[in-house]
């Protein structure tokens, strides 16, 4: 059965390898249903920068990180929303894991890769199929022709290119106002395919 993980990360900093992990937010898809939600907002570890031009395009403020989760607790409840639909232990050949969906999905994938490192888990790939499927790649497809028209490939521009909108109430730059997003523009590309 169809796996599907939709992931979004706000960030300390632009760096993946070595950024902080504010939020974390989306949803799980089995068989086309959706199973889980997720939005944790999280404090970064001790050690990792904290860039206040970061904060400011994802609107926290460093009085709020006071009061966001430890990465531990964060690290934990997201391990138990994962193993409802994932054993990491399953040793078969043709092992189900989650595909992970996402705009921009490199940056993602990479910053929830570390985090799990961050969090003592060097087994990130027990849960997540590579190469993860990224809807900026299919959009750049979908809009070769008309690239030149397009100002910048950021998910906003883009979304708002095609004639989409965001539903009331979610502002760009909210991990869980670009999960949706990201899965809107999806669907408007296969859709538009498949006529």
């Amino acid at each position: 059965m169809e796996k599907r993980i939709w992931i979004d990360t706000e960030t300390t900093s632009r760096d993946a390898e070595t950024t902080g992990l504010l939020q974390l937010s989306g949803f799980t898809k089995i068989g086309g249903e959706i199973k889980d939600k997720f939005n944790f907002f999280i404090k970064p570890f001790p050690n990792q920068f904290i860039d206040d031009e970061a904060l400011a395009v994802n609107n926290i403020k460093r009085d709020d990180i006071k009061n966001f989760l430890e990465p531990i607790d964060a690290y934990k409840k997201f391990i138990r929303i994962l193993t409802r639909h994932v054993d990491p232990y399953e040793k078969k050949e043709r092992k189900e894991k989650f595909h992970f969906f996402g705009y921009n999905s490199n940056f993602d994938m990479t910053v929830l890769r570390k985090f799990f490192e961050n969090n003592n888990d060097k087994y990130f790939g027990s849960f997540f199929y590579f190469p993860y499927i990224d809807v900026m790649t299919l959009a750049a497809l979908e809009l070769e022709n008309e690239r030149k028209n397009i100002e910048n490939f950021k998910l906003n521009t883009v979304f708002s290119y095609v004639g989409l909108t965001l539903p009331e109430g979610l502002t760009w730059h909210d991990a869980e106002a670009d999960t949706l997003a990201a899965e809107m523009l999806f669907n408007y590309f296969i859709e538009k395919r498949n006529k």
